[in-house]
């Protein structure tokens, strides 16, 4: 067992039996500038799972840097998108992906002319993921957040305020979104596996929701297959 901290306010712990390193505390984590300087960097070639607490807002370049064998991450759904391909470099093997509640806000992975969505661990791992768990009380789903996510198949939503677009772009497994908010904003093209120009290509996603909301409106717009939970 191995512990230290990780800036002011965020520490470390490694269980070398399970080669599980939990991180926890709140705030950012400290900026380093490369893999060596990273507190478990010795260990990174080894971790096999990696949990990071709710109260952590963003992580150094080069955290997990190398972390080859890992296969198993639970992390807040609020984390900071990566602004680089540092962070979970070489994180292509993963098979379980947890995003838990956080802040309930999640971060956009794109602007107006950046995008970062390739570098989040369910990206670099899409191949590899067998488990895919996004927290049901999400508030904000950031642009871009889940593009090319095609692990993920069924998605339930129980009090989402919005929904930026391209959320869910090229999602092309993704066949069942359950919307119990009946006012979430969900942006024109937030739900389309594909986007050519100004047309989407609806991919064949079913969207429940209520009678009187925006989910009935959205597919009303766009021509996407509605089911009512009722009024």
């Amino acid at each position: 067992e191995i512990r230290g901290a990780y800036g002011e306010n965020v520490s470390w712990y490694y269980d070398t039996a399970a080669k599980k390193l939990t991180v926890s505390g709140e705030g950012d984590m400290y900026r380093y500038s490369s893999e060596s300087q990273i507190p478990w960097s010795a260990y990174l070639s080894e971790i096999n799972e990696v949990f990071i607490g709710d109260d952590i807002t963003s992580l150094s370049d080069y955290s997990f840097y190398g972390a080859t064998s890992l296969k198993t991450l639970t992390m807040p759904l609020s984390l900071s998108a990566p602004k680089n391909a540092t962070v979970w470099y070489s994180c292509k093997s993963i098979k379980t992906v947890v995003l838990k509640q956080g802040s309930g806000i999640m971060d956009d992975y794109a602007d107006d002319s950046v995008t970062y969505y390739q570098y989040t661990p369910w990206y670099l791992s899409r191949k590899s993921i067998t488990s895919f768990s996004l927290s049901e009380s999400v508030l904000y789903i950031g642009k871009q957040a889940f593009r090319a996510c095609t692990p993920l198949k069924t998605l339930t939503l129980t009090q989402c305020e919005a929904i930026a677009e391209d959320a869910f772009l090229a999602c092309t497994k993704l066949n069942e979104i359950t919307l119990k908010s009946r006012t979430c904003e969900i942006a024109d093209w937030a739900l389309f596996s594909y986007k050519i120009s100004s047309y989407g290509i609806y991919g064949g996603t079913v969207l429940y929701g209520y009678d009187d909301s925006t989910a009935r409106d959205y597919c009303d717009k766009f021509g996407v297959t509605f089911e009512s939970l009722g009024c």
